[in-house]
This record gives C-alpha cells, structure tokens and sequence, in this order.
C-alpha cells in the first residue's frame, strides 16, 4: 500500500487550507475508531482523533485530544492508516467488450 490521495480521500481524508499551507486531515469523535487507531494506548479517555499530513504527504502526525505525536515513517503512518475505516465504497464495475454493465 502507498499514500495517495485516492486513498486518503476513501478513507475520509479531507484536504484543508491554513496560512501554514494545505493539510489531509482525518477527524473522528468516534470511539470504536478511536479505540482501534490508538489500539493498547486507549484508555477510554479520548475524545477525538486526527490524523494530519501535509498536501505532499510528508511531514506525518497524529493528535488525540491535545496530545500531538509525530509519525516518523510512512510504514508507521501506513499502519495506522489501515486502521482507519474506508468512507467511501470501493466500486467495481464490470462490463461487457460494448461497455454494458453485466453485475
């Protein structure tokens, strides 16, 4: 698996514009993807979570409430990544050799 921005965008990502410059940004409230993202350091005592990286994908970070961690991998981040659920469905389509839609 590779960062792009089809995947981030599947899972939620939103890219947002600050002075500072353009950021993907993934933000949940929700505990059961809180509880899986953050796995053996949830406690039960987090309120929301966002994932952060910049427009070219570099410099990684992950916040819980007001604590900011830096992701110094994009393995790391990666991993993480798969933990966050798809909000968008991933379609296939198949067709037939004239373009007709078969399933």
């Amino acid at each position: 698996m590779k960062i792009t921005e089809k995947l981030l965008k599947q899972k939620g990502f939103k890219l947002n514009a600050y002075s500072e410059g353009k950021f993907w940004e993934y933000e949940t409230s929700d505990q059961k993807i809180i509880e899986n993202i953050l796995q053996e350091d949830y406690f039960g005592d987090k309120n929301a979570v966002c994932l952060q990286l910049k427009e070219d994908f570099s410099d990684k970070k992950l916040a819980a409430d007001s604590n900011v961690w830096e992701i110094k991998t994009e393995e790391e981040f990666l991993n993480i990544l798969k933990r966050v659920p798809y909000k968008t469905k991933i379609e296939t389509t198949i067709t037939d050799e004239k373009g007709r839609k078969l399933l």
